[in-house]
C-alpha cells in the first residue's frame, strides 16, 4: 500500500470514529413543577428525559435519573411511562432506570406533599446519567 493511501485510510477511519461518536445518545432533561404550593398539599414534578440521537440509549448499570427530595417534602408516588421509577427511603431519592429509544422521550412523574412545617423556598433538582460510548 502506498504511504498516501495509508494516510487516507487513517484519515477516513478518524472521520468514521468522529461521526460514530456524534451519533451516540446524548440525553437531556427538563423538569417542571405544579401545585398550589401550600403546606399540606401535593406538588407534582414532571421530568421529561429525551434522547435526541439517532441511536437508542440502552439501560446502563445504575439509575439514569436520580432525584433527591428535600426535607420539606414527603414522598407520595413515582411513575414513568417506560422503565422503572422507584423511591428509595434510605436515600430519600427517586430513581428511574430504563432505556430511551432514539428520538424518544420518557416522562417521570414524582408526587410529594409539602410538609406542614415547611417554610421559605423549596428547591429540588435531579441528575441524569447516560452512556456516551
Amino acid at each position: 500500500m502506498r504511504p498516501s493511501a495509508r494516510v487516507a485510510l487513517v484519515f477516513l477511519f478518524v472521520l468514521f470514529l468522529m461521526a460514530a461518536s456524534a451519533a451516540f445518545a446524548n440525553v437531556t432533561a427538563t423538569k417542571s413543577v405544579s401545585g398550589t404550593f401550600v403546606q399540606g398539599t401535593n406538588v407534582t414534578y414532571t421530568i421529561a428525559i429525551t434522547n435526541p440521537a439517532s441511536l437508542p440509549q440502552n439501560d446502563n448499570p445504575g439509575p439514569e435519573l436520580q432525584d433527591f427530595l428535600p426535607p420539606a417534602l414527603s414522598f407520595v408516588s413515582a411513575s414513568a411511562d417506560s422503565g422503572t421509577a422507584q423511591y428509595f427511603t434510605t436515600l430519600g431519592a427517586v430513581r428511574w432506570n430504563g432505556s430511551i429509544a432514539d428520538g424518544a422521550t420518557v416522562t417521570v412523574t414524582i408526587v410529594a406533599t409539602i410538609n406542614p412545617t415547611a417554610s421559605g423556598t423549596i428547591s429540588n433538582q435531579g441528575t441524569i446519567a447516560f452512556d456516551a460510548d
